[in-house]
């Protein structure tokens, strides 16, 4: 059983070539908690300047992190007031997706769309891409940059 001391330690996958340790340490409001039986354990994070949720089965200690379709978006969860559930809800949002709330199974891992803000003006974002690209400054700083385009590739649409 977890103590208030002990932590969670989750490989993951890293942009270089190996994998980094996350560590997750357990507060003692989880700790106690766990010891009556949480199933799972959600934790937002960030890596490469993206926010991702991930989702751990406390009895296997195995993960998974809820997927993105497009390159480049914003995520974070939302209010999820009950605590013994099998499902989360989280907002989703890009340059090409509108914002939208999703609950998501965290059993099957299916996601449902919930509500997604209207655009006005024949808005299909099938026309549209998003694309994340890094630029160099002058300094060497890596910075990512945010792009839409059409299906010509050669316009641009908007940045960030």
């Amino acid at each position: 059983t977890a103590r208030s001391e002990d932590s969670l330690r989750l490989p993951t996958v890293s942009a270089g070539p190996q994998p980094t340790l996350h560590q997750i340490t357990l507060r003692t409001q989880a700790t106690q908690q766990g010891e009556r039986g949480i199933r799972r354990f959600v934790a937002q994070g960030r890596e490469g300047g993206l926010v991702y949720v991930r989702v751990i089965d406390m009895k296997s200690k195995q993960s998974h992190r809820i997927t993105t379709e497009e390159p480049d978006y914003a995520l974070g969860l939302s209010s999820n007031p009950e605590f013994d559930t099998t499902t989360v809800r989280f907002g989703y949002q890009s340059m090409v997706t509108p914002s939208s709330v999703y609950d998501y199974q965290m059993d099957t891992r299916e996601r449902t769309l919930l509500k997604q803000q209207e655009v006005l003006g024949g808005y299909d974002p099938a026309q549209y891409q998003a694309e994340r690209i890094w630029a160099t400054a002058r300094d060497g700083t890596s910075t990512a940059k945010q792009i839409s385009v059409t299906e010509s590739p050669t316009q641009t649409v908007a940045s960030k």
